[in-house]
């Protein structure tokens, strides 16, 4: 994992380096730079996948340079370090994850955890073995749906039909529960994002696949579908 950090006041920036390194379980590079020209030309050269910037950098605006890296790098989770509450507005604006302020610290750990946690869920990938031996790597948005039967698993894509295992298959699925997947019957596990129609006993998705729903799945697969459709 790749952090840049662009903050004015060296000494801070190094405490939050140290707190940071200190309770993380990622392998860190960290980039830190107290001018914007420095930090731009990195943000041109190299991908990051959280950053920290203060709110003014020298004689310019560290908000300018978030909108720099929004448009360069939209995934890079960034945060925003502040004396006060003045430019909270902005913050947001922007895009950021999270603004942290000077004077009251005490979140950059809680901040950092919940940052590589959705870090880990933007890059989230599943590992499959094809029956040739071919290895793939899917990410949750374009499976349609696994299916499983006895010691047989097919996963639909957007690619293609798949045939071959997971190696954990009740971690792949405790996962992509996170990305509006659910059971619909004993051996459907469906993303509800690309549920097209529903009625009573299946659903059509939007590769025009029929999907059986079982009686017992029936009433949470209607609530799972109609809260996704209000988000």
């Amino acid at each position: 994992m790749r952090l840049l950090m662009c903050i004015q006041d060296e000494l801070y920036m190094e405490k939050m380096i140290r707190r940071i390194r200190k309770i993380s379980e990622e392998d860190l590079v960290i980039e830190s730079y107290s001018d914007f020209y420095g930090a731009a030309r990195r943000i041109d050269i190299e991908s990051f996948d959280i950053a920290y910037f203060g709110d003014v950098i020298g004689d310019h605006s560290g908000f300018e340079l978030g909108k720099y890296l929004k448009i360069e790098q939209p995934n890079c989770i960034l945060f925003y370090v502040c004396d006060d509450l003045t430019y909270m507005h902005e913050v947001f604006k922007i895009g950021a994850f999270q603004i942290i302020l000077k004077t009251a610290d005490d979140l950059i750990e809680h901040e950092f955890h919940r940052a590589v946690k959705a870090y880990q869920k933007v890059n989230y990938q599943v590992p499959f073995v094809c029956e040739d031996g071919e290895k793939k790597v899917f990410i949750p948005s374009e499976i349609l749906y696994i299916k499983t039967y006895k010691k047989t698993t097919l996963v639909v894509t957007d690619q293609g039909r798949f045939y071959g295992k997971f190696d954990n298959l009740i971690k792949v699925k405790r996962d992509l529960k996170e990305f509006h997947f659910y059971q619909t019957h004993p051996h459907y596990f469906v993303n509800i994002k690309r549920v097209l129609l529903i009625r009573t006993g299946e659903i059509m998705l939007n590769n025009n696949d029929y999907i059986p729903i079982s009686v017992m799945n029936e009433r949470i697969i209607h609530r799972a579908i109609q809260a996704d459709f209000i988000i």
